[in-house]
């Protein structure tokens, strides 16, 4: 390298640093939206009788959008523990969706009532497909 001659960052460098300066301007966005969303979310776990399941599945699939980010995952749990008991299969249908898009490891496991809308006993299984699967542990 000659004298007074800078020293160039590689290609790969300012590719990575434009990547992660998108990325963050993602989670920017997508942190605005939850703010955006969060006062119908509570306005609907207030009213939960005033929501039609149509309204439920357009406020389902914004939250989807943004369910990555810690505050959307927040609301999307705080919607489907309100809603589980009115509107089971809508709740067990966009938990689905969920965990093809984010993966099963984030999704919490609330409590679908059985098909039939009766209380659930002490014996009636969780729908195989959101029922949590023991961990093993090595014994030390």
């Amino acid at each position: 390298m000659r004298v007074g001659q800078k020293k160039k960052k590689s290609a790969d460098k300012v590719g990575f640093d434009k990547l992660v300066e998108l990325a963050k301007s993602l989670h920017t966005l997508q942190v605005q939206s939850c703010a955006l969303i969060r006062p119908l979310v509570d306005d609907y776990c207030m009213h939960p009788n005033m929501v039609s399941e149509n309204d439920l599945g357009h406020c389902f699939d914004s939250i989807l959008d943004v369910a990555c980010c810690k505050e959307g995952k927040v609301l999307f749990d705080k919607l489907c523990a309100a809603f589980a008991p009115k509107y089971p299969e809508c709740v067990k249908d966009y938990k689905g969706f969920y965990i093809e898009m984010w993966g099963e490891d984030e999704i919490r496991h609330t409590r679908v009532p059985n098909h039939e809308g009766g209380k659930r006993g002490k014996n009636t299984p969780l729908t195989h497909r959101y029922r949590r699967k023991p961990v093993k542990r090595d014994r030390i």
